[in-house]
């Protein structure tokens, strides 16, 4: 393969010395497209295999780094064959990164029995969407501080009963009259919101006597008024 890399003109050299200019994991992946292009300048059509043990693993839940692995098998001839330990994974990643992996997954039973792996107690079974179950908790884990706080604020309001109340504007102006930091317009409002709204904990709504358009939580009354109360604010202790 050095050799081929040789013959496109790509040193090893050169490669080292773009590597350690390079800083963020973006500009790994140009690196990484660029000596792809040259190997298929060298006549070599082949693709790379990458093997990743415990893909939900906490080395890889930070969601930068989510992100540019997905790139790597969307942009690139990468190809991934990866292991994962948790039921829940489903819930660790946004639409855009499970999209970009484009997984196909296939059942390997453990030592312990598939009938409690798959019980209420313990998997996604009977949980078509987020309203309850550990699902929900695990989409809250994987929010920041910030995000986590705007959807305890929404909880509150929302408990209230007056729907009208949850517009972008009405919710930026209660966070601001209540001096709750989080966001002070709406666009701001709108980036704490998006990952949310992937998960589908926040969807949207169109009031029908108003035609407001308005942003409620898609979860259970149980788990609504935990958020409400805080019993979801130590998620990270």
């Amino acid at each position: 393969m050095i050799n081929q890399l040789e013959t496109a003109g790509v040193s090893g050299k050169g490669l080292k010395e773009f590597a350690q200019k390079s800083r963020t994991l973006e500009e790994q992946i140009i690196i990484i497209h660029n000596i792809e292009q040259a190997l298929t300048k060298a006549e070599f059509y082949g693709k790379f295999l990458v093997i990743i043990n415990n893909i939900d693993g906490p080395n890889f839940q930070n969601k930068m780094f989510q992100n540019v692995l997905s790139q790597l098998v969307d942009l690139t001839e990468f190809v991934f064959i990866v292991t994962s330990d948790n039921l829940y994974i489903n819930y660790l990643w946004t639409q855009t990164v499970k999209d970009s992996f484009s997984f196909y997954f296939l059942k390997y039973n453990t030592a312990v029995p598939y009938q409690y792996e798959i019980n209420d107690k313990t998997s996604l079974t009977g949980e078509k969407n987020v309203k309850s179950g550990t699902g929900l908790i695990q989409i809250l884990k994987s929010l920041t501080k910030n995000q986590r706080e705007v959807v305890k604020v929404m909880a509150q309001i929302q408990l209230k009963g007056d729907l009208s109340l949850m517009t972008p504007k009405a919710l930026v102006d209660y966070m601001t009259d209540n001096c709750i930091g989080i966001c002070n317009n709406q666009n701001r409002f709108m980036e704490l919101i998006l990952e949310p709204k992937d998960h589908e904990v926040v969807v949207e709504k169109v009031l029908p006597k108003t035609n407001k358009q308005i942003y409620k939580l898609n979860i259970d009354q149980e788990n609504l008024e935990k958020l409400a109360n805080g019993e979801f604010d130590k998620l990270d202790v």
